[in-house]
Formats: structure tokens, sequence, C-alpha cells
């Protein structure tokens, strides 16, 4: 009924216009190259920094860039990898905390924000890989196509696992970067991700930085850009060599808990996407949830099975060509399955986070 509509005049007007338009093929070659900051915090990655940083450090640039690293109190040998890798480049700038401060790395992104050289800031994580040394260029170039650019959202997609767990991660991560990459390009701007994320320091000290939220452990991505983008200030890049991986959670209990950091955050965004979001999740919990019910009561009607079916019709295409473009092809044939997964978890995992998961999650157990 009502919720099948709600489905697809969102994938329709929204959803398709934002897969089917957008470019992701080379971009032009680049007129500007606007001196970068790249900001990396770190607590307790030895592994992640010997085996990533290098890639970040060796980017291909016209322009002049530093790395930042924060290593926020690490208890392993972080500090002595990051001082090692500093006497090898020249651009690296390291700066220790003695003590963790607080729960997240808000205090510790601060801390590089402060110290960073550049107005144009590039984040990411200490276990992030760009996928190419053309990342750093082509998200420069993204934040240099118009005078009104201040925030540049980026894709970071999980690594390939085994397994149910590793199928569901790649599809949540792809579904959830499918949605506020086609609300952004439809003038509609809510998050982004911090680990492949531009924007100007003066955006950050125009809305005061991390005040409003600070006693979250979450939201120094996701919650900077709902607070302060718009239509017009934010770029898209979404070509193959721009994109950021992070391992996938090895566990159901360590992506419960990240997935309940990202939604205490999300109870902060302003209203209109709130209102916007939950349209969208309760309507697709719907659409499958009744369907679901009124068969398990041993009802017929004929109506639901059409309104699936047209629904399925609908967004499958869409899913088809923007888990192509977003790297996740071979969850294409998964789309009715997965997707109804996403049903359930809008419907059963998400109120259960919200009503039960208000433990402590300390910064590296939940990110």
């Amino acid at each position: 009924g009502l919720a099948t509509l709600v489905q697809i005049a969102v994938w329709t007007g929204i959803f398709a216009r934002f897969v089917f338009t957008i470019n992701v093929d080379a971009p032009v070659a680049a007129t500007a190259f606007p001196a970068v900051s790249i900001l990396i915090c770190a607590r307790n990655e030895a592994d992640n920094l010997r085996r990533f940083l290098p890639s970040v450090l060796t980017q291909v640039y016209a322009g002049t860039f530093e790395v930042v690293v924060v290593d926020d109190a690490s208890e392993d040998t972080s500090l002595l990898i990051l001082k090692g890798l500093q006497q090898q480049y020249a651009h690296l700038k390291v700066i220790a905390l003695v003590e963790k401060q607080a729960a997240g790395k808000k205090y510790a992104l601060q801390k590089a924000i402060v110290q960073a050289r550049y107005d144009w800031l590039l984040c990411t994580d200490a276990d992030c890989q760009p996928a190419s040394a053309h990342w750093l260029t082509q998200m420069a170039t993204a934040s240099a196509t118009s005078l009104q650019t201040e925030i540049v959202l980026g894709y970071g997609p999980t690594l390939p696992r085994p397994g149910i767990l590793g199928s569901w991660t790649a599809f949540e991560t792809a579904y959830t970067a499918l949605q506020y990459f086609a609300f952004a390009h439809s003038g509609r701007p809510y998050m982004g991700v911090g680990r492949n994320m531009a924007w100007e320091k003066s955006l950050f000290e125009r809305g005061s930085g991390f005040s409003a939220h600070q006693h979250l452990a979450s939201g120094d991505d996701d919650l900077l850009v709902n607070a302060t983008a718009h239509g017009e200030n934010v770029a898209l890049c979404l070509y193959p060599d721009t994109f950021v991986f992070s391992a996938g959670k090895e566990s159901w209990a360590a992506w419960l808990r990240q997935k309940h950091r990202h939604l205490t955050a999300s109870g902060m965004y302003q209203r209109r996407h709130k209102v916007l979001l939950t349209a969208v999740g309760m309507s697709h919990c719907v659409h499958f949830g009744l369907g679901v019910i009124i068969g398990a009561m041993g009802v017929a009607v004929p109506w639901l099975w059409l309104a699936y079916l047209l629904r399925l019709a609908v967004v499958w295409p869409v899913y088809w060509t923007g888990f192509q473009r977003l790297g996740v092809a071979r969850l294409r044939w998964w789309v009715p399955v997965l997707d109804g997964f996403m049903a359930v978890y809008y419907g059963a995992v998400v109120p259960i986070l919200l009503l039960f998961g208000k433990r402590a999650v300390r910064w590296k157990e939940g990110d």
C-alpha cells in the first residue's frame, strides 16, 4: 500500500536519478591543486600503520600536501612506527597524545585540525587503504570544481570477506553509501564517512567544531556534514581510483557496536533529515513486514505479491547499476535476499539497539 508507494517514489525520484546520471569515468584534468593536510587518528594501530600508511604518504600529487597522524595514547608500538616513518617522509607530522582524553577520536582529530598547516583537510583512518596513488589528486580536484565547494564526499567500501557477515557488511555499506550519495546528489546532503571525506578548515571553525556533540563517541564525520552541508557546497567523488578500502567487522558483535554508535550520532541529525530517513527506513520495513505477517496468518492476498514484485522491478535495476559502480557487483544477484535483510535491520535491529544498546562503547571497539 502506502509503504510500497513511498519506496517506489524514493527509488525512482532520488536513487535512480543519482545512479543513472553520476559520472564515474576518469575525471577531467586538474587545473588547480590546493594544498592539502591529510588527517589520521590512530589508537593501537601498529600493524595497520605499518601496512597502510605508506600508501597515503606516497600519493602522487602535483600540489603540496602533508600527512598529520595523531597517536591517541596508544599502548602498542604505534608511536615507534610513526617515528620510523617520519625519518623517511619529511611531510609526515606526528602528534603524540600521552593520555586518552575522551571516548571516540574527536579530541585527537581536533588536535590534528588545529595543527594542520593547510586549509583543505582530507580525512581517512589508520586501518584504511586508498585504491590508488591518485586518491589525493582526484579528491583535491573535486574540491576545486566550484568556488562554493566546501565538502567532498568520497566512498569507503569494505574489503571482500567470506561468509554471511562479509556479504552483509559489504551490502549494508554499499546501501548506506547509495542512500547518502543519492540524497546529496538531489540537494539534500546529510552525512559522510570520515575514512574518505575532505572539507575546508573554515567550515569546522564556523560550525564551532565538535562542541555540540563532544559528549558522543561518534559523529566526527556525519554530524559535521549534517550541520554544515547544503545543496551548493557539496561535491561527490566516486571514481574507482578514489575508493578507500577498510576491513569489514570480524564479528556480529563488533558490527552491532558500530551500528549502535552510528545510531547514537544520527539522533542529532537535523529534524528534516530524521523525518526523511525514518520515512525511507519504515516504508522499507512495512513493505516487507506486512507481507510476512499476512502470509504467516495463512491469508492469500495477491496484491501483496504484486506490490512486492512491482517494487523489486523498480529497485533491482538501480541496485544493479549502483552496485557495479560502487565495486560490489558480486552482490547484485543477492539483492532480493539482502534487501529483505535490510527491512529486518530497520524493523528489528535498529529498535533493539536504540532501546538496549546504551552501554558505553569505546572508540576501538566500535569504529
